[in-house]
């Protein structure tokens, strides 16, 4: 029974990594359930997406809670959000939901942070955090399920009151309001992040050696 519990224990600190390997895998079977014609694909492709989001969640939660954070699971994590995050967001772009610009925007912010981070991980040395951080993710997360129930809604003409409900948020532009939102919390958190470290940027960009 003791020499049971060395695989056991060994499971759940590669659990993390794997639901975030998770994650990336489903990427393209949301993409791909997305633009599949029929309101069930759409339906299942919300179910997807859902998934995927609670793998994020758990995949900290549970490196955190058995200390099995690793390199690998800091690299990927973040990776796998933005691929997640990004593919939604362009495939929303692509169905003409939004304009291009809001989308390059938030492209940029996302792979210039990523790419930051990265390079500090590399590098042993942590940034500070944005405080806005979290109010970024919770409107790209707002931002991404409003899209694809409105989505799911438009192939879906089961009560009369939501094509004009649905027409109503079109000819109010409600969906290119609440993308500027994203946007612009988007854009904002990343620029706080580089100015609340841009001083050690600063130091590290002038002399490689220091942290």
């Amino acid at each position: 029974m003791g020499n049971g519990s060395v695989p056991t224990k060994n499971w759940i600190l590669l659990l993390p990594n794997q639901l975030t390997i998770l994650r990336i895998l489903l990427t393209p079977v949301f993409i791909v359930l997305l633009f599949s014609h029929g309101y069930l694909n759409k339906l299942i492709a919300l179910a997807v997406f859902i998934l995927a989001s609670t793998t994020d969640a758990y995949d900290g939660y549970l490196a955190r809670k058995y200390n099995a954070m690793s390199p690998q699971g800091k690299f990927l994590d973040p990776l796998a959000d933005k691929i997640l995050v990004l593919s939604a967001f362009f495939s929303f772009y692509y169905l003409g939901l939004y304009p291009l610009w809001m989308f390059v925007l938030i492209l940029l912010r996302d792979v210039v942070i990523t790419g930051l981070r990265t390079w500090m991980l590399a590098r042993d040395t942590s940034l500070e955090t944005s405080i806005f951080g979290k109010s970024k993710t919770v409107a790209q997360m707002v931002g991404i399920y409003v899209l694809l129930v409105f989505v799911l809604l438009t192939h879906w003409h089961l009560f009369a009151f939501m094509n004009e409900t649905l027409h109503w948020m079109e000819i109010n532009h409600v969906l290119w309001g609440l993308m500027f939102v994203v946007t612009l919390l988007t854009v904002g958190s990343g620029y706080h992040y580089l100015h609340v470290n841009w001083a050690l940027l600063k130091k590290i960009l002038r002399d490689p050696s220091q942290r």
